[in-house]
């Protein structure tokens, strides 16, 4: 039986991360993990392309800068080659810049005249009734702010990106936290402060995979298990961590950074009922494609990508282009581009084959950008890619994790699903928890 102070579950970005600060500070420390493979961050590189089969770019956001000065990565960033970048959205069949200036909102076709209206009415402290409870979807948030038109034709294809769901069932409360509050709370706009100047955008030159694999280098290898979770219970001041090896492991803590059902699987002896509601969670399914087109096509113009409107038959829902934004990713005379289908909703999308797959995403890269001279490089399928923060997750899921923690002292949860998505988020609520509350618990 092996005794450790402290036991990671999940070896992806947010387990690494726990890991490797734990080390930073003395904590003698076990993470465990199927695969070890760093999770959802990986590239490959198909014939001069560099390709990321997950995340593709970063915020450059304090607790990933951290981290990658820590490990000694920043030399390894590249940053956009177009700054400032535009962005458009799929709208009355062509691909339409997102407005990004007061004189581009008055002018957009996205927001009607009394949505305008209505937005800057709230900017100047105008009250709009928003829903008065704890949590509500992001359509009834935003409707009254920035009217329907925008909602559907802007903001979804934007976060169904993200998030991979719809505007009707997602949480505002998860998703818009601050805003959320603000408006739900005072009506306008006004008095509202989005938190510092606009993030950078990165990726590293070698891949986003090369981020997780600095990790595991940096990690002792003593630190680091090939085994999967199948029990956790307390007895006494210890967990009992029960592998698939048939090794029981002792420990004082344990950080959590699985989810879902991953985690349902192990969970059931310490709260059954915590454990049924993470095994009923849904995650909506995403593809990564990557294509290679002539570096002279005709994409629009200074760009980061398109957006897309949920519901096309191919699942499409964006194409970044990559090699406009950092050349690096591709050879001479071509472009990459990076292309991302799926979400809540498109299972069916997983039943087809890759070939099948390819080609129809292929033509509706021909039929709304015109781009017919392009070859498939790659393609990634994610089958339980995003978890959905559907109205009440909060209250429902995030509130029982952190209950569950109270009554565990030692016990945390750093899974997606209980906060944040995007890479530097990961990184941020692994290192806090690690920083924050494991070191402090530890030297009592």
């Amino acid at each position: 039986m092996t005794i450790v102070s402290c036991v990671i579950i999940g070896g992806g970005i947010a387990g690494l991360t726990a890991a490797f600060y734990a080390e930073q500070h003395g904590i003698d420390t076990l993470l465990l993990d199927p695969d070890l493979k760093g999770g959802v961050m990986e590239s490959s590189r198909h014939d001069g392309f560099l390709c990321d089969d997950g995340p593709n770019v970063f915020l450059e956001k304090p607790a990933l800068q951290e981290l990658l000065t820590a490990l000694e990565l920043t030399d390894a960033c590249c940053y956009s080659a177009l700054n400032p970048y535009k962005q458009h959205v799929y709208y009355s069949g062509a691909p339409t810049e997102v407005p990004k200036t007061p004189v581009a909102f008055l002018k957009s076709p996205f927001f009607g005249f009394r949505d305008k209206c209505s937005l800057l009415g709230s900017v100047f402290g105008f009250q709009k009734q928003y829903p008065q409870r704890a949590d509500c979807s992001v359509a009834e948030l935003f409707t009254p702010l920035i009217g329907e038109r925008a909602v559907y034709a802007l903001l979804e294809p934007a976060l169904q990106g993200i998030y991979g769901g719809r505007v009707e069932s997602l949480s505002a409360q998860m998703i818009f936290e601050g805003l959320h509050e603000h408006l739900c709370t005072h009506g306008t706009l006004k008095g509202y402060a989005r938190s510092g100047p606009k993030k950078n955008i990165l990726v590293l030159k070698d891949g986003a995979a090369s981020l997780p694999a600095r990790l595991m280098e940096r990690i002792s290898a003593d630190c680091l298990r090939q085994d999967r979770v199948v029990s956790l219970a307390q007895e006494g001041d210890l967990f009992q961590i029960g592998c698939a090896s048939g090794d029981t492991i002792r420990a004082k803590s344990v950080v959590i950074t699985t989810a879902g059902a991953a985690t349902a699987s192990y969970l059931a002896e310490l709260d059954s009922d915590l454990s049924t509601a993470l095994a009923a969670l849904s995650f909506a399914p995403l593809v990564m494609m990557h294509l290679s087109v002539p570096r002279d096509c005709s994409l629009p113009d200074k760009s980061f990508g398109v957006l897309f409107p949920p519901g096309r038959p191919s699942g499409l829902l964006g194409v970044m282009c990559k090699s406009v934004l950092f050349p690096h990713v591709a050879p001479a005379g071509r472009h990459l581009l990076s292309i991302c289908a799926g979400g809540a909703g498109t299972e069916a999308l997983l039943s087809a084959s890759d070939e099948e797959l390819q080609e129809v995403l292929q033509d509706d890269i021909k039929e709304t950008l015109g781009i017919s001279d392009t070859r498939c490089l790659g393609m990634r399928r994610w089958e339980r890619a995003i978890p959905q923060y559907a109205v009440g997750h909060r209250e429902k899921l995030v509130a029982h994790m952190d209950a569950i923690e109270k009554s565990y002292e030692g016990l945390y949860f750093a899974g997606v699903d209980k906060k944040g998505v995007g890479v530097p988020d990961r990184i941020a609520l692994a290192r806090d928890i690690v920083k924050d509350r494991l070191k402090q618990f530890l030297e009592r």
